[in-house]
């Protein structure tokens, strides 16, 4: 680190995610020619392309770690908040969570809601007769509120994902 070219952090972003796919190729290469038949030389030598991917990773990780600083030291305001851009990221993870979760909650229409079917009781000394049966049920969260949860989330996620973004085109590594 020292004399590598100023990318901005989308950018750096970019060429992580290129020499992720670099480096999948050359581990790739090496793990199909790491053995062959004495007659058959493969397509790549194992030990040139284990090298090439050994590199990539290096130059990754230093990309990485640049990335990772400046996450750390790049703050801006957020709901009446220094934040610094580490604390964005981890919490746009947050907010998918919660998204999920809520998005995964079995809720009825509304509070207060009753089911009803029917059952056999056994009397006794008689025959089984078939009745009716109510359940009550109680749900804290109702169809239209969950709904709307979800949406005040994925707003909110919509809003500090921009942040995020226009902070990572005008930050340099």
């Amino acid at each position: 680190m020292g004399t590598e070219k100023e990318l901005t952090i989308s950018q750096a972003l970019r060429k992580i995610k290129d020499l992720k796919g670099k480096i999948a190729r050359h581990s790739q290469n090496a793990t199909t020619c790491v053995t062959h038949k004495t007659d058959s030389p493969p397509a790549y030598s194992f030990g040139s392309e284990w090298e090439k991917a050994t590199a990539l990773v290096d130059e990754m990780l230093d990309v990485q770690t640049r990335v990772a600083i400046a996450n750390a030291k790049t703050t801006f305001d957020y709901e009446g908040k220094t934040r610094t851009l580490v604390w964005a990221t981890k919490k746009l993870v947050e907010i998918k969570g919660a998204i999920a979760w809520h998005t995964g909650l079995d809720v009825r229409a509304h509070e207060k809601t009753t089911d009803e079917s029917f059952d056999w009781v056994h009397k006794v000394g008689g025959s089984p007769e078939r009745v009716r049966v109510s359940v009550e049920y109680i749900c804290h969260l109702p169809e239209a509120e969950k709904s709307a949860r979800i949406q005040a989330l994925e707003t909110k996620f919509v809003e500090l994902n921009d942040l995020v973004e226009t902070m990572n085109h005008r930050t340099t590594i």
